[in-house]
């Protein structure tokens, strides 16, 4: 006699996003949008990484002082050898470069789980349920829209200049004459 085995409990949406260390709600659906929104903020930490590391190295820090000759502090040590930097990539390996990298996978990691939860994928899922809704215009639409706001921009440009000439010249008439 096979007995079978009991049925598992369906998780709701909410308990099925925690779980794993890189899930995703409703992976399927709105990817665009989320791919967009974490890319978005996700260049602005690699840049702000980027600009941050070398502010860690080039500080003076009066508790992290060093005897290594050549560096402002231990964040500035280059755990390479002095000058010398990893291949491909260019950068020297200090520990300013390794906290910061490691910030930023720390970040980008909970801005993807940030992304995911249920509230907030919905919100991304629906975005682009919507842009796919819009009717884009074809490129001579386009074309000839921007014709047409050009054109208007230089006639408005040249009605105030002509205007604000002649309002010139009447009040220097009134003014001085």
């Amino acid at each position: 006699m096979t007995t079978n085995p009991p049925k598992a409990t369906p998780k709701t949406p909410e308990e099925a996003h925690l779980g794993g260390f890189w899930p995703s709600y409703k992976p399927d659906q709105g990817r665009i949008a989320r791919m967009f929104a974490f890319w978005s903020v996700g260049l602005l930490a690699i840049y702000g990484a980027y600009r941050f590391a070398p502010w860690l190295r080039g500080k003076e820090w009066g508790w992290l002082k060093t005897s290594v000759e050549g560096a402002n502090n231990v964040f500035d040590i280059n755990l390479l050898g002095q000058g010398e930097r990893l291949p491909i990539l260019g950068f020297q390996l200090s520990y300013a470069n390794i906290l910061v990298f490691g910030l930023l996978l720390v970040f980008l990691w909970w801005w993807h789980r940030f992304l995911t939860q249920p509230r907030r994928a919905e919100l991304l899922i629906d975005t682009e349920a919507e842009m796919n809704k819009v009717t884009w215009p074809t490129w001579p639409e386009t074309w000839n829209s921007t014709l047409v706001v050009i054109g208007t921009v230089i006639f408005f440009m040249a009605f105030l200049a002509a205007a604000d000439w002649l309002l010139a010249r009447v009040v220097n008439f009134l003014i001085f004459n």
